[in-house]
Order: structure tokens, then C-alpha cells, then sequence
């Protein structure tokens, strides 16, 4: 039996050739995308950990974006709780004022419009809070004054 020495030198070389552009082409890929691994073929098992890491890290970030939110809204809540409280401060002041016996009954009755003024701005207020739509005190938007 002859054996062509030439014939499997030359596919011996064919063969190398070939696995070299192959981790050549994995090379290049992983260095085009940054990617230690770009496809199951390259660790099936860090793969799989980092699909489960990646999970991880989008439900935090949507956590983050959740936090914001509620964020927003306690300090929209805020701003009109705080109008609402130098309301009540005002009211305060007026009902103190209103004890003043030296006052006359125009006085008072001036004092009386401004308290209902004042209730009225405390109900626009709260009516009118709202976030993304939702009223944040709708239960809450009528008070009594007693």
C-alpha cells in the first residue's frame, strides 16, 4: 500500500488552517461585542449565570426606576400637604384673632370670609393632588372645621 506523504501533509495543514480561523472568527467576536461569552457553544455554564445575573440586574434597575417614582410622588404629596399646613396656620392665626374681644362684627365677619376662603383653598388643594393621574387625597379632600 503507497501512502501519499504530500496528500495528508496537506490535510493536515487543511485541518489547522481550519481550526485556526475558527478561534480566529471566536476571537474577533469576542472582542467586537466585549463578551467573554457570545453563544452557549462558548460555556454553557457561565452562560446560564450570567442570563440569571443579567435577570437580576434588569429587576433592580426597575426597582430603581420603581424608588423614583414613589419618590416623585412623596415629594408631590409633600409640596401640597405643606401649602395645606400654612393654611391651617393662617387659620390658626385667624381664629385666635377672632377671640379678640375689641373687634367689631364687620371685623369678624371679614375674619369669618377668610377662614372660608381658607377652606376653600384647602379643599382646591387636596382635590386637585394628583400624580400620574391619581388624585393622591380623594378620600381626604373634604375637612371640617369644628
Amino acid at each position: 500500500m503507497t501512502v501519499s506523504l504530500g496528500s495528508n501533509i496537506s490535510a493536515i495543514a487543511q485541518d489547522n488552517l481550519a481550526q485556526a480561523q475558527k478561534i480566529v472568527t471566536q476571537t474577533v467576536q469576542s472582542l467586537s461585542s466585549g463578551k467573554r461569552i457570545n453563544g452557549a457553544a462558548d460555556d454553557p455554564a457561565s452562560l446560564a449565570i450570567s442570563q440569571a445575573l443579567t435577570g437580576q440586574v434588569n429587576a433592580i434597575n426597575q426597582s430603581l426606576l420603581n424608588l423614583n417614582n414613589g419618590t416623585n410622588l412623596l415629594q408631590v404629596a409633600d409640596s401640597n400637604l405643606s401649602t395645606m399646613q400654612n393654611m391651617l396656620l393662617q387659620m390658626q392665626q385667624l381664629a385666635t384673632q377672632g377671640q379678640d374681644p375689641s373687634l367689631s362684627t364687620t371685623e369678624l365677619g371679614g375674619i369669618a370670609q377668610q377662614l372660608t376662603n381658607l377652606y376653600a383653598g384647602m379643599t382646591q388643594v387636596a382635590s386637585g393632588a394628583q400624580y400620574n393621574g391619581q388624585s393622591l387625597f380623594v378620600n381626604n379632600s373634604q375637612f371640617e372645621i369644628g
